[in-house]
């Protein structure tokens, strides 16, 4: 189908989508016109399509990178679920993904040694974590067509056999040497967070033009340079008393690609010296991996990853308790001060129903007293302790917001939560719990 057709798809589509809010109206025009993609049309000729159909709700949407690629990601999670793997983000479109991903992985492994920020002991486990994040953005372009993947260190920690404080290190040294782009936050998967391999600069692109290994990586091909780059993440690299470790493993990546990835003189003569004691060679160090992945190292990764996956769900489990108790502290104290305001109306924020700044001292202490006394009477004492650290601090908070001074906001809360818990449990107050949280 030629550009004419598919603006005649475009207009029609148009003409009988009920108008809404222009950018509602044109993203769902963009979605309707991706959602019938045939297996002889491109992403570029849709949206070339798009632009030129005299449709303007459409046309902004396509000329928008953003709102384009944003389609793009709806288009592919809607039809990954109806697709074959491979066709839900369009003809070429994933495999352009995952070839992308793949030439910033290998460019930046086989780039140069110590920089400014990560350090010649520091290569080899931030080389290996940068490949397992690459592996993961590949893995994303293929099966859903995204140009990023979830990480945390924990789950860096446990590809990587190192403790999970080491793998968050990793993360932040990555984004601090510019390796990596923290996109944003991932909704709905807690504490993970959207990363993205960064783009090297012309110059050190010049470099690296290894585009057999590159296109290896991305399709599933196998090619040594690639199967290494694979195996950081086996069992037999990081597990077990046979375990080779990330040193090992960068060295074999100098040799395959014949550069100088960053190792130090000493980390690679005890790389060599390792290998001799195996009796392999660099071009062999994947296939020793693989072969010793069973037994004692698969049974060590498996219990890393159930110890992260619980270590999940009680983390997920307390943050639901926490969440709770927030905001059923909220609710009582904000009964408490409607009760206690003379006019309260249908005033619902916290910082317009306390006393203003102009506010007598006295009359202050005696409005403190009755917040006290309303508070005893409508919170049970076996839940105090749960919930007047809680209670107290967004007291504090409501204060400050209506305009009194962190100082008389500390004093007021500190003493309502003195005469509410005992003094235990004071000490656990709302300093402590922001720590929890």
């Amino acid at each position: 189908m030629d550009v004419s057709d598919l603006i005649a798809v475009i207009r029609s589509l148009d003409a009988r989508t009920t108008p809404s809010a222009s950018g509602v109206h044109g993203q769902r025009l963009l979605l309707a016109v991706l959602a019938r993609l045939r297996p002889d049309e491109t992403f570029d000729a849709i949206r070339d399509a798009c632009r030129r159909s005299g449709v303007p709700a459409v046309a902004a949407q396509a000329r928008s990178r953003s709102s384009w690629n944003k389609a793009l990601r709806l288009h592919s999670s809607f039809a990954a679920g109806i697709l074959p793997s491979g066709q839900a983000g369009g003809l070429g479109e994933r495999e352009r993904l995952a070839e992308s991903a793949a030439r910033r992985l290998v460019g930046r492994l086989t780039l140069g040694g110590p920089d400014n920020v990560v350090t010649a002991r520091q290569h080899p486990q931030a080389k290996a974590t940068l490949a397992v994040m690459g592996l993961a953005e590949i893995k994303a372009a293929t099966d859903k067509g995204w140009s990023g993947s979830l990480a945390t260190g924990s789950w860096i920690a446990t590809e990587l056999g190192m403790g999970r404080a080491t793998g968050s290190r990793m993360l932040t040294l990555l984004e601090d040497a510019r390796w990596v782009t923290k996109v944003r936050r991932a909704a709905g998967a807690g504490r993970a967070h959207v990363y993205r391999l960064k783009t090297l600069s012309g110059d050190a692109r010049d470099q690296w033009a290894r585009e057999a290994s590159i296109h290896a990586l991305a399709s599933g091909q196998a090619e040594p340079l690639a199967d290494l780059i694979r195996a950081v993440t086996l069992p037999g690299m990081n597990y077990g008393q046979a375990a080779l470790g990330m040193a090992v493993w960068l060295w074999a990546v100098e040799q395959i690609a014949d550069v100088d990835a960053g190792l130090s003189p000493s980390a690679r003569a005890s790389a060599r010296k390792r290998l001799r004691e195996l009796g392999i060679t660099a071009e062999q160090v994947a296939e020793h991996a693989r072969t010793h992945s069973d037994g004692e190292a698969r049974r060590l990764k498996a219990e890393a990853e159930q110890a992260r996956e619980q270590a999940a769900a009680d983390l997920a489990e307390a943050s639901k308790q926490h969440t709770a108790k927030v905001r059923e502290a909220g609710k009582l104290l904000r009964s408490v001060l409607r009760a206690a305001h003379p006019d309260p109306g249908k005033i619902k924020a916290p910082g317009k129903l306390v006393p203003p700044v102009s506010t007598d001292p006295a009359e202050l202490a005696v409005w403190s007293k009755n917040l006290l006394v309303l508070i005893s009477q409508r919170l049970p004492p076996k839940v105090r302790p749960v919930l007047a650290p809680q209670i107290a601090k967004q007291l504090r908070a409501a204060l400050v917001d209506g305009g009194h001074s962190e100082a008389r906001a500390d004093t007021i809360s500190s003493k309502l939560l003195a005469r509410l818990a005992p003094p235990k449990v004071a000490s656990e107050g709302p300093d402590n719990e922001r720590q929890a949280a």
